[in-house]
């Protein structure tokens, strides 16, 4: 816990943009986020982040560019932790690396549904 930082974010702040380079890992001590991404020209929500809920995880696993944008609800109390001292903490701690992992596929699974659903909103079945 020594390598997190404190943070409080007023609400409707962009913390994260989609597309960026990483730099943090984040933990939401309190407050609500909402998790978006760009889809053809409108924003389409895929998630929702409480108490407890950690984002910004996957670019930081995966060497990439964010995959969405996370904006806050409400006043936000953020810990965050530089990718340097996350790479030092699951360097010591590799269990915590694999549940990362394991959590960052899920979350991309279901950002994929969503999308998915998005695109189909709209569409007249025959």
């Amino acid at each position: 816990m020594e390598r997190f930082s404190h943070q409080v974010i007023d609400p409707d702040t962009v913390v994260i943009r989609e597309g960026t380079l990483p730099s943090f890992l984040y933990l939401i001590k309190s407050g609500r986020a909402d998790v978006f991404i760009q889809e053809g020209g409108k924003e389409v929500t895929v998630g929702h982040l409480a108490a407890g809920d950690i984002f910004g995880e996957i670019s930081l696993l995966l060497g990439r560019n964010h995959t969405a944008s996370v904006r806050t609800v409400t006043r936000t109390d953020l810990l965050t932790a530089s990718k340097g001292d996350v790479e030092e903490i699951l360097g010591a701690y590799p269990q915590i690396r694999e549940t990362l992992k394991q959590y960052s596929r899920e979350r991309l699974e279901e950002v994929r549904d969503k999308v998915i659903i998005s695109r189909d909103v709209g569409k007249k079945w025959v």
